[in-house]
């Protein structure tokens, strides 16, 4: 995920750092050729028909409203927690452009659906409810409390300054085509900016481009910085369960090959005990309890199952499986007479 980020990040800086710088609004005639083409304009916003904010009445040409219920909610332990929930959010934007005083508009849109839209805080209130008595009481018997309704609204006023980063394109919208000023781009078509076809940045922000490019380029990599990080520490831990896996597998056979080992040296010395034939059943194994099977220096002294005798007794206790036979069973002490 990290690197998806890292790579997205770093695709959009370099489309940053590609995109065509305009000056001025009217130089868009001599490029009318190169059209659509990715364009970074610093303009002032414009519109003829302002839209009018509920809180602040300030002319704007987006301008987002969001009303929230503010409460209190009774959980299972009885106490009480705050909540809120959106009772109503709006989002209005009427045809605009931006313009730089060159006589040259370049109409804009579908604004408020870019990919970073500045909009400014300009109105944020607080109207408390006052409920009776009665209603209290019911509150509090449903475990609900409404406090209060908060009113917020974010707008994009009208002579702000934006940094616009889209894709120069003609158009016969009529909102676009009805702009006084804008550019015109043959019969019935004008220039507009507009988010681009293929994915491109689409940017209205008040911070200046460079800026926007070297944001893009820092958050690139930080995110491939910890997705390294993130990658070796992963890559740490396989290495160490592959390890871990290796030295236990390691160790049982070592296990084995001594197990093997001692079996063949009690088998020689049963053998040796009955004079040089084999020994066989109850013979063999009582020539083979001499020693202990695991450590093979202490005499055995304890047995795993019931049909071998093997164990020393300070080997005994460690052990769930008989060392000869391998079935599972705890050791028991075994006395000679």
């Amino acid at each position: 995920m990290l690197y998806l980020v890292s790579f997205v990040k770093s695709k959009q800086a370099r489309q940053l750092e590609a995109a065509i710088p305009i000056e001025k609004l009217s130089d868009l005639k001599g490029l009318v050729k190169l059209v659509p083409f990715l364009a970074a304009v610093t303009a002032r916003v414009w519109t003829d028909n302002p839209l009018k904010g509920e809180v602040s009445n300030r002319a704007a040409v987006i301008s987002e409203e969001k009303e929230e219920q503010l409460a209190m909610r009774q959980v299972e332990n009885g106490s009480w927690v705050n909540d809120q929930q959106t009772v109503r959010h709006t989002l209005r934007e009427v045809p605009w452009c931006l313009e730089d005083g060159s006589r040259a508009r370049l109409p804009v849109l579908k604004g408020s659906g870019a990919d970073e839209v500045y909009l400014e805080l300009v109105g944020d209130e607080y109207v408390p409810l006052d409920h009776g008595i009665a209603r209290k009481a019911m509150d509090n018997l449903l475990g609900w409390r409404v406090l209060g309704l908060r009113r917020t609204e974010r707008i994009l006023p009208v002579g702000a300054t934006l940094a616009a980063v889209g894709e120069v394109a003609r158009a016969a919208d009529a909102a676009a085509a009805a702009a006084p000023g804008a550019l015109r781009a043959g019969s019935g078509e004008v220039l507009v900016l507009r988010a681009p076809r293929d994915g491109g940045p689409f940017i209205l922000s008040a911070r200046p481009l460079p800026e926007l490019a070297a944001s893009a380029a820092a958050v690139a990599r930080r995110c491939r910085l910890l997705a390294a990080c993130f990658g070796g520490l992963g890559a740490a831990l396989v290495v160490k369960q592959v390890v871990y896996t290796a030295l236990a597998v390691r160790r049982r056979r070592r296990l084995r090959k001594m197990l093997a080992e001692a079996e063949q040296q009690r088998r020689a010395a049963a053998a040796a005990a009955n004079g040089g034939a084999p020994a066989h059943g109850a013979a063999a194994n009582g020539a083979a309890a001499a020693n202990g099977a695991v450590g093979g220096g202490a005499r055995a002294g304890a047995a795993a199952s019931e049909a071998h005798e093997g164990e020393g007794l300070g080997c005994a206790p460690a052990l769930t499986r008989c060392p000869i036979c391998r079935a599972r069973g705890s050791c028991i002490r075994v006395y000679r007479t």
